[in-house]
């Protein structure tokens, strides 16, 4: 019986996704004078964290759903979430949500005026409910792709775009 228990409880971990990962795709659209972002974390994850920080149930792909829920999507990203361009920090806006499966996609833009030299990230994003958190991190602009592995203590990144 002992064992049985514990095969159903080993099921049950990996099941319910034991590695704690989000994905974040960064695109300099330098015609645009804009970054696209999105954001991909599990939704019961994310769930967790908007509920224990402003204490809101967002009940994510139900008809519960809160109607104000980008208010608390851009709330969460602005506080762990911060991207600089050649110094000035950029501000978020909210365009869209999406879900599939187990995970909900967010995104972003962040607008800039003026072309781009070095971007600074800075990526926190659900460290403050995991210790052994990981954010993907993957940039594009131009012919440039590069991908990240932040974590904590370890999780902003620079980025230095040629002047082509």
């Amino acid at each position: 019986m002992f064992y049985f228990s514990l095969d159903i409880l080993l099921l049950i971990t990996f099941f319910f996704h034991p590695i704690h990962v989000s994905v974040t795709n960064i695109e300099y659209m330098e015609s645009e004078k804009r970054f696209e972002v999105s954001f991909k974390f599990f939704y019961d994850d994310f769930e967790t964290i908007i509920s224990d920080k402003y204490n809101v149930q967002l009940h994510l792909g139900t008809e519960k759903r809160l109607e104000n829920e980008d208010i608390y999507f851009l709330m969460y990203i602005k506080e762990r979430f911060q991207l600089f361009a050649d110094g000035e920090i950029l501000d978020p806006g909210f365009k869209s949500r999406r879900m599939n499966d187990d995970s909900i996609w967010l995104y972003f833009y962040f607008e800039r005026i003026t072309p781009v030299k070095n971007i600074e990230v800075r990526n926190s994003l659900m460290m403050d409910l995991f210790p052994d958190q990981k954010n993907l991190v993957i940039f594009k602009s131009k012919g440039l792709e590069k991908g990240y592995i932040l974590k904590s203590k370890n999780d902003k990144i620079d980025i230095h775009l040629s002047n082509d």
